[in-house]
């Protein structure tokens, strides 16, 4: 990038076309960068969608008995495992008599933010939230002027 711009003297401040031209050529080669490493904006938004309408059913399964296990990662849906964002597991193990007793299991695993996930698809798309608009009106004076337009028809 830099070698383009070898022209514009170090000493001499670049106009601001030259100033313009520097900005405009490095958000290009950012974005040329960015697409040779895979980020395409079908790419960005299959990730959007796929952690804004993730659904923790596609990763636990619930017994009879309330148990919650967390299915393996051979038996998530394509791609699901990207939504993941920590897992963490705490096992408290008791050795003795030659056997190894459980005392304690704790399984945890937390998704990206559904909600981040949205909001940003919504940024990108140009979504907007209402906006208040206030409009103050004389009225008194608009059906005023709207009589006289009445009456000059006449």
């Amino acid at each position: 990038m830099a070698k383009k711009h070898n022209n514009i003297k170090k000493k001499k401040k670049p106009t601001r076309e030259q100033e313009e031209q520097i900005v405009a050529d490095v958000f290009a080669d950012t974005r040329k960068a960015f697409e040779k490493a895979g980020f395409t904006a079908e790419k960005i938004a299959e990730e959007l969608a796929l952690i804004g309408f993730a659904d923790m059913a596609d990763f636990v399964q619930v017994d009879e008995q309330g148990s919650v296990k967390p299915l393996s990662f051979d038996e998530l849906k394509k791609n699901k495992s990207r939504i993941i964002k920590k897992i963490k597991e705490k096992r408290r193990i008791l050795n003795g008599d030659g056997e190894d007793t459980i005392l304690e299991d704790t399984f945890e695993f937390e998704l990206h933010d559904k909600l981040s996930a949205l909001k940003e698809a919504i940024l990108i798309m140009g979504f907007k939230a209402p906006e208040k608009v206030e409009l103050k009106i004389d009225i008194a004076s608009e059906l005023e002027a709207a009589r006289q337009r009445v009456k000059s028809r006449r």
